[in-house]
């Protein structure tokens, strides 16, 4: 049986697959660990239309060829913000300097790039149509602000590409920047009761937002480094402990739209000091190691 994944042959030794289905789940499966999703399968040279159609039956034996495309979900993503990231910054262009016929011309196109954006940046969705949404685009005042929240878009994508291309070095500046909130903990809840609620408020804020950022890089570097899973947080592997942490930050966010400054502080100081402080050292000592056996800590800043 020859097989070929875009292409490319590839060596696979049979076990106990005696089908053409067993062994395609088991590359299928593959394919999906190392972020990669199924474009086209062909068997003996014809384009299979259902992956789970009777052909799966089909005796090893009768297999000559299997070829399979599939693309990177990752690089699939970097290339889309690369496109949303283009348009932005026409946007922007236009809105400021452009005649109006220019402004039409590229507004006709925000739906489909807000539809983009909400495809691989949900949590930004609705945020680049806002200013114009009911608005005459040829107001000066609404161009201003469309010109200003294409900038600002543009700056967040250019942010979520930085993630994706290298979400090590990422991850590194995010921790350093959490780890210097994280000892703060303990002080807010007073400063929330009586004292300088302001700054408790803006710290939990901040911390909120780097959050979001640790846990969007997180899956990516699990994927882009598989030895991470083996790392523990709160006595387990990083991978089971993410819906946990990610529903400890619902709650965090869900406090503090409510103003529950109870729960925040509560929530803050007992539930995610401990986990976060675990989890960063898991995370801190894969870079680190991983780094000094490559012989180099150029990647990781100061």
């Amino acid at each position: 049986m020859n097989i070929r994944i875009n292409g490319v042959a590839i060596s696979f030794e049979l076990e106990h697959e005696t089908t053409a289905g067993q062994v395609f789940d088991g590359l299928a499966e593959w394919l999906q660990r190392s972020g990669h999703r199924l474009d086209r399968v062909a068997l003996n040279n014809s384009t299979l239309d259902d992956v789970a159609g009777a052909w799966r039956d089909t005796p090893v034996a009768e297999v000559a060829d299997l070829d399979i495309d599939a693309y990177s979900v990752r690089e699939k993503q970097i290339k889309d913000l690369e496109t949303i990231l283009h348009y932005t910054e026409l946007l922007q262009r236009v809105m400021r300097d452009g005649t109006a016929e220019q402004c039409a011309a590229v507004l006709d196109e925000l739906p489909h790039v807000a539809q983009g954006i909400r495809r691989n940046a949900p949590d930004l969705g609705g945020l680049i149509e806002e200013p114009f949404t009911d608005h005459d685009h040829t107001d000066p005042e609404v161009r201003a602000r469309g010109a200003h929240r294409a900038g600002e878009m543009a700056t967040l994508i250019e942010g979520r590409q930085r993630e994706l291309l290298d979400p090590e070095h990422e991850m590194w500046g995010t921790l350093n920047a959490l780890d210097a909130i994280l000892p703060t903990f303990e002080e807010i809840p007073g400063e929330i009761q009586g004292g300088d609620r302001k700054r408790a408020m803006e710290l939990v804020a901040r911390f909120s937002e780097l959050v979001a950022r640790e846990l969007r890089i997180l899956p990516i570097l699990i994927e882009t480094r598989p030895e991470l899973e083996h790392e523990e947080v709160d006595g387990m592997p990083i991978n089971e402990s993410l819906p946990s942490l990610n529903e400890l930050f619902v709650e965090l966010e869900s406090a503090f739209t409510n103003d529950d400054y109870v729960l925040i502080g509560d929530l803050l100081e007992y539930e995610m000091l401990p986990r976060f402080t675990d989890l960063h050292a898991a995370v801190r000592k894969h870079i680190q190691t991983r780094n000094e056996s490559a012989g180099s800590t150029d990647r990781v800043p100061d």
